[in-house]
């Protein structure tokens, strides 16, 4: 007889850090900061990221169609 752990979709996507946390408990293994490793980038629209945008939008157009 083993023990089993019981894990729905639905409970990762509404309590995933709490999920996790079962599972590691469940297995007897140290909890993990389960944050990500890397970092959300904000949309930034191309003109306002490069200054001389239209400049090269004008010189290569075939590019930006």
């Amino acid at each position: 007889h083993h023990e089993m752990l019981n894990i729905t979709y639905e409970s990762m996507i509404h309590d995933s850090t709490g999920t996790f946390n079962t599972i590691t408990d469940f297995l007897d293994v140290d909890r993990h900061d389960w944050r990500p490793s890397t970092k959300k980038i904000k949309r930034v629209n191309d003109y306002d990221l490069i200054e001389n945008a239209r400049e090269i939008q004008n010189a290569f157009p075939r590019y930006f169609e």
